[in-house]
């Protein structure tokens, strides 16, 4: 069983680029047969209008091409001016990719055309992490340890 790392996925950019992420680079969990477990209109439901997008996740849904992403359910609100949606997130272990890079969310910024930025906690390995990729580019990684973790980090009980 992974550690996981817990917080939340921040995008940026235009309004309808974010709409077509959720529409498009998040699928249902599957089971150990690759068998998704809900339908994803059951799942996501859009409860705004045009001009205010709100969207209730009531399971978690995968983030393609991601490694072992999940976003949590809620409620996730996409403002405008620039759209920005804040999703809470996690993920196996770690945001990094094994090799060290954050190839995956740098191409997940490319592909929908958005800023990522994710913040994360993981209470296993004690570290906070934040990772900001604009247009595709990483612009900051920073992790941090703490002496005392269970006073010093803000959220101590989160990932693990």
């Amino acid at each position: 069983m992974p550690n996981w790392i817990e917080g939340t996925l921040k995008l940026r950019g235009n309004q309808e680029d974010i709409k077509r992420f959720i529409a498009e680079g998040l699928e249902p969990c599957c089971d150990i047969f690759d068998k998704p477990l809900y339908k994803y209109e059951d799942a996501v439901t859009n409860e705004g209008d045009e001009d205010d997008c709100y969207y209730r996740f009531s399971e978690e849904m995968y983030v393609k091409d991601s490694r072992r992403a999940f976003i949590l359910p809620g409620y996730v609100e996409v403002v405008t001016n620039p759209g920005i949606a804040v999703f809470n997130i996690k993920q196996a272990w770690d945001f990094v990719d094994p090799d060290g890079t954050v190839n995956r969310w740098a191409a997940l910024s490319t592909k929908y055309n958005v800023d990522v930025r994710l913040f994360g906690i993981e209470m296993g390995a004690q570290f906070c992490k934040e990772i900001i990729i604009i247009q595709g580019k990483e612009t900051k990684i920073n992790q941090t340890e703490y002496v005392d973790w269970d006073w010093e980090c803000p959220f101590p009980g989160m990932g693990g």
